[in-house]
């Protein structure tokens, strides 16, 4: 018997390969449209709510040796638990985004494939000064990173804007161009 499918698609994955009665209504294979695939991500509850619809995406790590673009489409409302891999409980929130990118340059991406999804939720201005997070240090309330002034460490004051995993904007004390140091010894101290 054959069973007609409702749209043009490949097989994405079959639930039922042995022969035998199927009740009315169970499913027997999943069908779908590569071309039209859209990216489910599941993102920490705490980090989703800075997440908005039309937010750029940024999809890398999937095989391809380039960088596919997408944009979010629906942050869904409710949250689900989930056990990380270290056996912590986090609520999780899925995101759907579109791909942005045409289906030609992300074909070898399939159904279930792993990714990493970069959300941009902010974005500084592109003259901005940005460094190293290994570069500043905190002291009471006040953040501090130490610059070489013609072969003298000062220990500089400085104000921060968008922080990163990696780096950090800074909105003041610092130039571009300046020579800072990066994962400074306790043995550095201003005036060195």
């Amino acid at each position: 018997m054959s069973v007609p499918s409702l749209i043009d698609g490949v097989v994405l994955r079959v639930m039922r390969e042995d022969a035998g009665f199927v009740p009315a209504g169970s499913p027997i294979l999943e069908i779908g449209n590569s071309e039209e695939m859209e990216l489910k991500v599941d993102i920490l509850s705490t980090y989703a709510t800075k997440i908005k619809p039309c937010n750029p995406v940024l999809i890398e790590h999937f095989g391809g040796d380039h960088t596919l673009a997408g944009v979010v489409r629906i942050v869904e409302p409710s949250a689900f638990l989930k056990i990380s891999a270290l056996g912590v409980e986090e609520k999780r929130v899925n995101v759907i985004i579109d791909f942005n990118t045409p289906w030609i340059e992300r074909q070898s991406l399939g159904n279930g494939f792993r990714v990493e999804a970069k959300i941009v939720v902010e974005k500084s201005s592109g003259d901005t000064v940005v460094i190293s997070n290994g570069a500043i240090f905190r002291e009471r309330n006040q953040r501090f990173t130490y610059r070489d002034v013609l072969g003298i460490v000062r220990k500089t004051p400085i104000q921060i804007g968008l922080a990163g995993s990696r780096e950090t904007e800074i909105l003041d004390g610092i130039a571009s161009g300046d020579v800072i140091l990066v994962y400074p010894s306790d043995k550095i101290r201003d005036g060195a």
